[in-house]
C-alpha cells in the first residue's frame, strides 16, 4: 500500500505505471548484471587465452533480450502517454462530459504561500461574490475540480500528493490540472520547486468536505470587496485588491498574505 494512499480517480494508472516502471526497471537491473557476471565467468582469459568472434548461441540470447526489452518499453510508453493524454489534453467540456460539473478555482502562487479564488454562489469570475482564501483549498467530494494556476513572482510546483497532482506553476502562463477527490479528509499541498529562502514553509491544504458540508461552506461565505472588483490576479505593488473572507484556516497564514498580495481574513 502507497504511503500516502490515492483518493482521486485517475491515480491508479500513476501508481501502476510507477510499479510497472520499477518492475521492469528492477529486471533490466538484475539481468545486466547477470550478464556481466556470466561475461566474466565464461570470456575470462584464463578460459579464453585467443580471443574469439564466434559467441555461438549467445547472439541470439542476446536479441530475444533486446526484444524483450523493447516490448516492455512499448507497453510502458502506451501506458503511460494514455494516462497523461487523459490527465493533461483534455478539455473541460470533455472532462464535464464524463465527471459533471466543475468546480474551477484560480491559484496563484507567492513567495511563499498559495491563494485560492472562488467564483462564489454565482460561478463567474469578476463579480461580487468572488473571495480568496489563503493556503486554505475546499472542494466537494467526488466532484470534479479544476485548478487554473499561475504565479506572481517566481517558478512554483503544486504538488498534492494524496490526489496524485503536480504540475509547475509559471509567471505569466495559466497551467490547468483536474482531479476529482473520492475520500473526505484533509490533505497536504506542497511546493516542490526551489523558490526561495522560505520554500521550506510554503505549506497548504486541501480540505475535501462531503457535498452537504461543501454546500454550507460554500453558502455560509461572506465577502466584501475593495473598489476594483474581481479575483485576485498576479500582478506587482499596488495592483493587489483586498479581500475580505469570512474566516481563515489559518490567520497568521492571511496576515502573511495580506503582506504579499492583499489577501486578509475578516474578523470573526
Amino acid at each position: 500500500m502507497p504511503i500516502m494512499p490515492d483518493i482521486s480517480t485517475h491515480g491508479w494508472w500513476l501508481d501502476w505505471s510507477l510499479l510497472i516502471i520499477s518492475m521492469v526497471t528492477l529486471l533490466v537491473g538484475i539481468l545486466s548484471f547477470a550478464l556481466i557476471i556470466l561475461a566474466l565467468i565464461y570470456f575470462r582469459q584464463s578460459k579464453n587465452p585467443t580471443p574469439t568472434r564466434h559467441l555461438s548461441g549467445w547472439i541470439t540470447r542476446l536479441i530475444i533480450l533486446d526484444i524483450s526489452m523493447i516490448i516492455f518499453d512499448i507497453i510502458i510508453a502506451v501506458f503511460s502517454t494514455w494516462g497523461w493524454a487523459e490527465t493533461i489534453l483534455k478539455s473541460e467540456e470533455s472532462l464535464e462530459a464524463k465527471h459533471g460539473e466543475a468546480l474551477t478555482v484560480n491559484v496563484t502562487g507567492r513567495q511563499f504561500f498559495w491563494a485560492f479564488d472562488y467564483a462564489g454562489g454565482d460561478k463567474a469570475f469578476g463579480t461580487a461574490d468572488d473571495f480568496t482564501l489563503g493556503n486554505d483549498l475546499v472542494v466537494e467530494k467526488d466532484r470534479l475540480v479544476v485548478l487554473n494556476m499561475t504565479s506572481g513572482d517566481t517558478i512554483h510546483s503544486f504538488f498534492v500528493p494524496h490526489l496524485r497532482v503536480k504540475y509547475d506553476v509559471i509567471p505569466g502562463r495559466t497551467t490547468r490540472v483536474w482531479f476529482v477527490p473520492k475520500k473526505a479528509g484533509e490533505y497536504p499541498v506542497l511546493c516542490t520547486e526551489l523558490c526561495g529562502l522560505g520554500h521550506y514553509k510554503m505549506l497548504s491544504n486541501v480540505r475535501v468536505l462531503e457535498p452537504d458540508d461543501f454546500d454550507s461552506w460554500l453558502d455560509s461565505r461572506t465577502v466584501t470587496l475593495s473598489e476594483n472588483p474581481g479575483p485576485l490576479r498576479s500582478g506587482g505593488p499596488g495592483q493587489s485588491q483586498t479581500v475580505h473572507v469570512s474566516d481563515s484556516k489559518d490567520g497568521s497564514l492571511g496576515a502573511r498574505a495580506d503582506r504579499n498580495v492583499g489577501v486578509t481574513p475578516r474578523s470573526q
